[in-house]
């Protein structure tokens, strides 16, 4: 790869848990072991830790072959995990009919 050649690469997921930062981490070791400075971000992140980190920055933080303020990273931390499988779903009540509703 051409030193002077900038990408990005965004991976996706179907769910919560399928391998999306697992694979980031990966993709990030490969490129630092080739000597390609690469860094991975988390732009929204749910659920900390007592020190108020994820595990999901704190992998691709490891991994990247460049340092980077947390800020950058991850500019959206929320400190109760939102995934919608794992949090409650609001009831939902029946439609309106009235007028003005």
């Amino acid at each position: 790869m051409n030193a002077n050649i900038r990408s990005a690469w965004f991976v996706t997921g179907t769910d919560t848990g399928v391998g999306k930062t697992f694979l980031t981490c990966a993709l990030l070791l490969a490129l630092r072991d080739k000597g390609i400075k690469a860094i991975g971000m988390k732009p929204v992140s749910a659920g900390t830790d007592a020190a108020g980190h994820n595990e999901d920055v704190e992998q691709p933080l490891a991994a990247s072959g460049v340092a980077a303020p947390r800020r950058l990273v991850n500019p959206y931390l929320f400190q109760r995990r939102r995934s919608p499988r794992i949090s409650p779903r609001p009831k939902m009540g029946a439609p309106s009919t009235s007028a003005g509703s």
